[in-house]
């Protein structure tokens, strides 16, 4: 439990923020903005305390998921990445928590788009500095079938992503400055190509390690 102490202290941070503030709180909170940062849906405020519910449950099923991976052993060679990778993943979930209490008393008053775009291009960048440690595996990195078929090209696709993720990174910040709707369109972009710039390369690295084998 003791490698979990920072995910159990953010979850009992929400839950206590979520108890001390209950009685203040409006009866509905928001859920949703709009690409404008505009509040466009509601929730009853006891969803408040499903925020930190639900990041402990996702995190339990992450560390419980390498038990289930053909590939269990590999996960010893990058453990202190993986966890690490839980930790960012619940402290972003944790963000989500502090901007829907801040809307709840300060409606629309968050530039929540741009919020949002700064920290995802922060998490992007920081998931390409360590995906080149990320070892074979079923459940996190680039998984097509070219790096699930071959380790070398897991391997070569891994340290290439960790290139294009940390560039893609720091477009999308650069992104958040611009007008939201235009911002919104940018993101998706980016997105796209960080998705399918690395499988189209590992299908050329696949292809090429393949006829060398056939030679």
């Amino acid at each position: 439990m003791k490698k979990y102490w920072f995910i159990i202290t953010l979850c009992i941070l929400m839950l206590g923020a979520g108890a001390l503030t209950y009685p203040s709180l409006p009866s509905k909170i928001p859920i949703h903005f709009d690409i404008h940062g505009q509040i466009d849906g509601y929730c009853d405020k006891i969803y408040i305390f499903a925020i930190p519910l639900m990041t402990a449950i996702l995190s339990a099923v992450m560390a419980f998921l390498p038990h289930l991976d053909p590939h269990k052993a590999n996960y010893a060679k990058f453990q202190k990445s993986y966890d690490a990778f839980i930790n960012v993943f619940a402290l972003f979930i944790s963000m989500m928590f502090a901007i829907t209490m801040y809307s709840a008393y300060y409606p629309n008053s968050l530039d929540v788009p741009m919020i949002i775009t700064l920290t995802v291009g922060l998490l992007v960048s920081w998931i390409g500095n360590v995906m080149p440690k990320f070892r074979w595996n079923y459940f996190i990195g680039i998984r097509c079938p070219w790096t699930l078929a071959s380790e070398q090209v897991w391997f070569l696709t891994h340290r290439f992503a960790g290139k294009v993720w940390m560039i893609g990174g720091l477009l999308i910040i650069a992104g958040a400055f611009l007008p939201p709707m235009i911002s919104f369109l940018y993101l998706i972009t980016v997105v796209l190509m960080m998705s399918f710039i690395p499988m189209i390369y590992a299908y050329l690295k696949y292809q090429e390690i393949d006829k060398g084998e056939k030679i």
